[in-house]
């Protein structure tokens, strides 16, 4: 296609007077700077964040989440304050009775948030808090945890709970004054050798069963000696009802003695035979004579004197009931 071609006449009719195009350029390019500077201006801080100025003027000076007016000269990072987390693996080196070793990688979790009003402070003072404060307290921590314990690779895996703990409580109060706030440390994963695995879950076994056998024991040993104290009981009760009836018929032998002596003194009877004779008669009398005695004696005149020998039925008959 042949494009027209224009009239060296027309070309000189068109405005070229430079003066006049002048204001309209300037305004454009002011215009233009300052869209250009409002964009630098302005910047959105998201929630869970804090805006920090890093370089330029006003540095270490934070602001909190939204849309927010910044110095356009100044430089403003973004950085995370809410809960947050991540995995570090570390190498420790297990300590054997044979003065051998071999690594041993444990993973830990660490879950923290930055102290929001101090966030400005600790970026400004250490940039990359996470790798030069947490991670280095980290390993060197547990390290020393187990260099100064002498832990082997079974015991390291034994006093899991024991490390996480003892870890926990060091970060915690280390990284309290950079303003970075502990929530969480767990031990995740210990990863130990094929064969030191099978040594621990055998060594773990022969536990299970030296506790269950010892239970066990122990419940026995409660039996016995629940036996030993019953047997006890009864022997008291035993000994203490063969000592009432021996006290029982002690008193009634004193009681027949006493009576017998008192015959004899009143008889003026010398002979232990006789006075027994007489007050075996005495008895007797006394029975035949006491209208209310119902008598339940059984008499058998034995004896060329005649002496009786008299019987309690009563005895006899509740003994057969």
């Amino acid at each position: 296609m042949v494009k027209p071609a224009i009239e060296p006449n027309l070309m000189k009719q068109l405005p070229m007077d430079p003066k006049k195009a002048r204001p309209a350029i300037i305004a454009v390019v002011v215009f233009v700077l300052l869209i250009l500077l409002l964009s630098m201006s302005i910047r959105r801080v998201p929630a869970g964040h804090v805006g920090v100025y890093t370089n330029g003027m006003s540095i270490g000076t934070q602001k909190n989440s939204g849309w927010v007016l910044k110095n356009p000269l100044s430089t403003m990072d973004l950085v995370r304050h809410n809960t947050q987390s991540f995995i570090e693996v570390v190498s420790v080196t297990s300590v054997e009775g044979d003065g051998s070793g071999y690594n041993v990688p444990m993973d830990f979790q660490v879950v923290y948030h930055l102290e929001k009003g101090k966030v400005g402070k600790l970026i400004v003072e250490n940039p990359d808090y996470v790798e030069t404060k947490i991670v280095q307290r980290l390993r060197s921590r547990v390290r020393q945890i187990v260099a100064e314990n002498f832990l082997s690779g079974i015991e390291i895996n034994k006093q899991k709970s024991w490390i996480q703990n003892e870890t926990s409580k060091d970060l915690t109060d280390y990284l309290e004054k950079f303003h970075i706030i502990v929530e969480e440390v767990s031990l995740r994963n210990i990863e130990l050798p094929y064969n030191i695995q099978q040594a621990s879950q055998a060594r773990q076994q022969s536990e299970i069963e030296i506790t269950t056998q010892r239970n066990q024991y122990l419940a026995e040993l409660e039996v016995v000696k629940k036996k030993i104290a019953n047997a006890d009981a009864d022997f008291n009760v035993t000994v203490i009802t063969a000592n009432a009836t021996a006290q029982k018929l002690i008193l009634e032998a004193k009681g027949r003695a006493a009576a017998i002596k008192e015959i004899q003194d009143q008889f003026g009877l010398e002979n232990a035979t006789l006075s027994s004779q007489v007050y075996l008669q005495y008895l007797y009398m006394s029975a035949l004579n006491d209208p209310n005695s119902n008598i339940q004696f059984v008499i058998v005149p034995t004896g060329a004197d005649g002496t009786p020998i008299i019987l309690d039925m009563s005895s006899y008959m509740n003994a057969t009931t």
